[in-house]
């Protein structure tokens, strides 16, 4: 269906109302509305012979049973709308209306709206300035560039990306969650980076090898540990710039009681303190003596007296008055009934610290030369000295 406007293009009716036209057939010395064509539409007026009752529409000629509709009113004798026409001849022709027609004003200039180019070309046009409402351009980059608009204008509007400068006072995802934003080197002007999804965590993913890095400006970089009411904190924080520090610290792989520790290589462990780093390497007193070399030795000594198994005790002797005890376990406190050793101070029974020992009883003998003296007892009695121990003492004479 098209528009098709005719010359000297005129017949009758005797059509009454608002409703589609049927023609009569064509006025002497002109056409019939078969010059537009079945089905196309055209322009047309009806006037009324006797009566004040006019129309100018637009309308589609049918061939079968010669009709035209009143598709659309352009002007009529009822104020714009369709004319309810009276009994009577109307004739009606094909017209070029006013209001649709192109024509040069009184300066030369044509003035067209809504102007559609169905196919062929058109030549001899200038582009329209921007000035004068156009783009003053015949391609479509020419035309963004004196529309002074920018690349982001051609890209999809679910696949935006900026490179480079900045957007002020703008909100990202009023509507919906914003899944994807790509920024570099983003700078917050308020001080908060927060989720707002129900218990959710805030990820931060390096790309390859690359790592989260809080950096310094007056102070050295440091991340604050919250309590859960935002009122106290516990920092973590990198040395000074004048330390010249660089090293790793890797968490512990797992977790047991004991000392948090460090290898030279960084890695945070946990447990007994190694012997190799200050430690003992155990938890409790005996495997830490153990890991230390200690013998039973660490563990003997008492107040009163020192309790020796094997090996030869060299040096000063000092005796209490508990007595002295020998390798077997027993201990010589005093003379028994017959021969024994006797234990004084300067013949009196000891009380004190003492410098002296004086050994009194048949089968004591004495061998040695120099600081060192051997005494051997090797009699016996009820209340005696067992036979056969002998004591290497330092003896001091006073």
């Amino acid at each position: 269906m098209a528009l098709v406007v005719k010359d000297r293009v005129r017949e009758t009716s005797t059509t009454t109302g608002t409703g589609t036209l049927t023609l009569a057939g064509a006025v002497t010395g002109f056409d019939a509305f078969t010059e537009v064509g079945n089905t196309n539409t055209t322009y047309f007026t009806i006037v009324h012979r006797s009566a004040d009752e006019w129309e100018t529409a637009l309308g589609t000629y049918t061939a079968s049973g010669t009709t035209l509709s009143r598709t659309t009113v352009l002007a009529s004798s009822n104020n714009g709308s369709a004319t309810d026409f009276s009994a009577g001849t109307k004739d009606v022709f094909c017209v070029y209306p006013a209001g649709k027609a192109v024509f040069a004003d009184a300066a030369g200039a044509v003035n067209i709206t809504n102007v559609a180019v169905t196919g062929g070309s058109v030549a001899g046009i200038t582009d329209l300035a921007v000035a004068d409402g156009g783009t003053g351009a015949s391609d479509a980059g020419t035309a963004r560039t004196n529309l002074g608009i920018g690349t982001i204008a051609t890209q999809a509007s679910d696949s935006v990306n900026i490179d480079g400068g900045a957007i002020d006072g703008i909100t990202l995802g009023t509507s919906a969650a914003v899944t994807d934003a790509r920024i570099d080197n983003l700078q917050l002007d308020a001080n908060a980076l927060s989720s707002t999804n129900t218990n959710g965590n805030v990820q931060v993913a390096a790309n390859g090898t690359g790592y989260l890095e809080v950096r310094g400006n007056t102070n050295a970089g440091k991340v604050m540990l919250n309590c859960e009411s935002n009122s106290h904190g516990v920092s973590i924080a990198s040395p000074p710039h004048s330390a010249s520090a660089t090293y790793d610290l890797i968490l512990p792989t797992s977790l047991s009681a004991g000392a948090l520790y460090t290898s030279s290589g960084g890695q945070l462990s946990t447990g007994d303190l190694p012997v190799a780093d200050g430690g003992t390497g155990a938890s409790d007193q005996a495997g830490a003596r153990s890991n230390l070399g200690l013998g039973t030795m660490a563990t003997a000594a008492t107040s009163d007296y020192l309790a020796l198994a094997g090996g030869t005790l060299t040096g000063q002797l000092v005796a209490h008055s508990t007595g002295i005890q020998f390798s077997d376990g027993t201990t010589q406190t005093t003379a028994g009934s017959g021969s024994g050793l006797t234990v004084q101070d300067e013949g009196s029974a000891l009380s004190t610290q003492a410098q002296t020992l004086n050994f009194v009883g048949s089968g004591v003998t004495a061998s040695g030369t120099g600081a060192t003296k051997t005494i051997t007892i090797s009699g016996g009695g009820s209340g005696g000295v067992s036979t056969g121990k002998a004591i290497a003492v330092a003896m001091i004479f006073g």
